[in-house]
């Protein structure tokens, strides 16, 4: 079967977190996903959105790092990703 990884670097994006995350639960399809999500140091509310709004998700992982920047937590989800 298919599988997909969705990475979503995250710093300060509370505003669109949840049109973002319901977007990704509208996905349909026949594979299967996870969805991981790096918050690069968010200093909004961005984390406490993540944390609230996937809870419904199955397969989510969600990481807090100190910022490093767009690049860095794209591949720190990458090197997490199992699909």
């Amino acid at each position: 079967m298919t599988s997909v990884s969705f990475i979503i670097p995250v710093y300060n994006k509370s505003v669109y977190l949840k049109n973002v995350i319901n977007s990704l639960k509208n996905q349909s399809g026949n594979f299967k996903r996870e969805f991981i999500f790096i918050d690069d140091g968010s200093t909004d509310n961005s984390l406490n959105i993540l944390q609230k709004e996937t809870k419904e998700l199955s397969c989510v992982k969600i990481i807090k790092q100190k910022n490093f920047g767009s690049a860095h937590a794209t591949n720190q989800g990458i090197k997490i990703s199992k699909m």
